[in-house]
């Protein structure tokens, strides 16, 4: 557990002594409303090196709560990912469903991003979904930063599944990546899309998919 982005900071150390292969990320350093969104800085720079220089390291993004903005010239709700983080190429950044309803949860972000790339590009439950609260309680809560450590918990079970059939061996990020991605509920419209990105998450089909090679 790190203070913020020290997490991602420090990735590289981690992975070299603790085997670390995931980060969850549920924050943003950009600034608030529409001029704080969708733009390729040197943060999405920085996380981007790294993610090169440490190819068995994914980060998870949670995509930012601004779906209810309106960001000219764009309709409401799109191009709105934070900038910064969010919109790095090699991270995985994470849109929030709302689960009861089956449709995207109205705070999510969405692309697309300055330069046209799709963000977010999956989605999970993050609408009233139940966690620890301070003082030992428990209670609902709602937004990205929710969908974000579920995705991040799916793709732990995934590379335990990889390490299983591969010698033990960490897979590279960009592969964990794919078969979320691919692996993916379609939602909205046909194919990906700057609402849902590929879709809605499906760790069962990730595996088997891993498992059919």
């Amino acid at each position: 557990s790190q203070y913020f982005s020290d997490i991602i900071v420090n990735a590289p150390v981690f992975f070299n002594d603790n085997n670390l292969t995931f980060t969850s990320n549920s924050y943003y350093a950009s600034a608030d409303g529409c001029i704080g969104n969708s733009f390729y800085d040197i943060l999405s720079n920085y996380i981007d090196a790294q993610s090169r220089d440490n190819d068995r390291v994914l980060h998870v993004i949670a995509a930012g709560n601004d779906g209810a903005l309106t960001c000219s010239v764009y309709p409401t709700s799109f191009a709105t990912i934070k900038s910064g983080w969010q919109c790095a190429k090699d991270v995985l950044t994470v849109g929030a469903i709302d689960n009861a309803t089956n449709i995207i949860a109205s705070l999510s972000s969405r692309g697309p991003v300055e330069d046209g790339r799709l963000k977010p590009e999956i989605v999970a439950g993050g609408a009233n979904v139940i966690s620890t609260f301070p003082f030992n309680g428990y209670g609902a809560s709602s937004g990205t930063s929710m969908a974000a450590p579920a995705v991040t918990g799916s793709l732990a079970l995934l590379t335990q599944r990889y390490k299983q059939l591969n010698s033990n061996a960490n897979s590279p990020a960009y592969l964990l990546k794919a078969l979320l991605c691919n692996s993916a509920i379609d939602k909205g419209n046909p194919g990906p899309d700057f609402t849902y990105g590929f879709g809605n998450l499906n760790t069962r089909k990730a595996v088997e998919d891993l498992e059919a090679n």
